[in-house]
């Protein structure tokens, strides 16, 4: 969580989030203004997202020290300690978006929650994600696209692919940046691993998602 946190201070979201705010925008347009966003976090992409709507807002994450951050940097919003892949704690048809940003993803949840012209957005790791620093690190560049799954896993729901976008830019990162990227990923560094972290001690490295929009 501290990794991420440090990671989102340095400014590497700010591009993510300015791809994203198109989309916030239509969020207005909705019957229902409230948003909950899932794996919130220390609540970095609330506050930049939906600023001017704190009390439309509801943080979720299953972290109790990434709610307590949370709720410190932004305590006008609403902040819940729960699990999301169980049940959401909001009822029925209540929230006009939902937001997963590289988190958890509970399909029959968010088709429960959302109002009839509700909207979902999701982010997931691009196929170039870290791919400088995954060649470095693991001896290899795997790219693997992961958003068609997501596609598949909501049309189940009922939940229908408005708009796929691409982000994706390159950034220069230290030794101390590098180390986050590794230790806030799925990627995590294994033993055999780290003396090549050590040896990473700056590098330009790409960032990327798949941005996608869902509707009913």
């Amino acid at each position: 969580m501290l990794a991420r946190h440090r990671w989102l201070e340095r400014g590497h979201a700010t591009g993510l989030i300015d791809a994203l705010r198109p989309w916030v925008a239509a969020w207005s347009d909705c019957s229902n203004s409230r948003v909950i966003d899932l794996g919130c976090g220390e609540g970095t992409f609330g506050p930049a997202l939906f600023g001017d709507s704190p009390g439309s807002y509801c943080g979720i994450d299953l972290s109790k020290k990434a709610i307590k951050l949370a709720a410190r940097g932004w305590p006008e919003a609403t902040w819940a300690w729960a699990n999301a892949d169980r049940s959401l704690p909001v009822a029925d048809g209540s929230v006009s978006c939902v937001l997963s940003l590289f988190g958890r993803r509970p399909v029959t949840e968010i088709a429960r929650v959302l109002t009839e012209d509700g909207m979902l957005i999701v982010a997931v790791p691009g196929e170039e994600d870290l791919i400088e620093l995954r060649e470095h690190v693991q001896q290899s560049g795997q790219r693997r696209s992961r958003w068609e799954k997501v596609v598949d896993e909501m049309a189940v729901a009922g939940l229908k692919l408005v708009e796929h976008r691409v982000w994706q830019e390159q950034v220069d990162l230290d030794s101390g940046a590098i180390a986050d990227a590794m230790a806030m990923t799925y990627r995590g560094v294994r033993f055999s691993q780290n003396a090549r972290v050590q040896t990473a001690t700056a590098m330009p490295v790409t960032l990327a998602a798949d941005l996608m929009m869902f509707r009913r």
